[in-house]
């Protein structure tokens, strides 16, 4: 069985881009934030049961292969 995970942006300004991420079909939602200049990721919001931030690893690894084309895209998302 698969998981997938929904990224949606929520707020951009120069310095950086803040992303709610939730799973498919549950809906565990947490919200994290990647530095527009560095491209570091820091977790703003985890899932209740996420506490080892498994799921925002992931996101980060999505949002960071973006950053290093330039990209803030609205919408993306992690599968496995």
């Amino acid at each position: 069985m698969g998981l997938l995970i929904d990224i949606k942006k929520i707020e951009e300004n120069e310095e950086a881009a803040v992303y709610l991420f939730s799973t498919v079909p549950n809906g565990n939602s947490g919200k994290v934030s990647i530095n527009k200049k560095t491209g570091e990721c820091f977790v703003i919001e985890e899932p209740e049961y996420d506490k080892e931030s498994e799921l925002a690893e992931r996101v980060f690894r999505v949002l960071a292969r973006h950053w290093t084309k330039g990209e803030f895209p609205d919408i993306t998302c992690w599968a496995s």
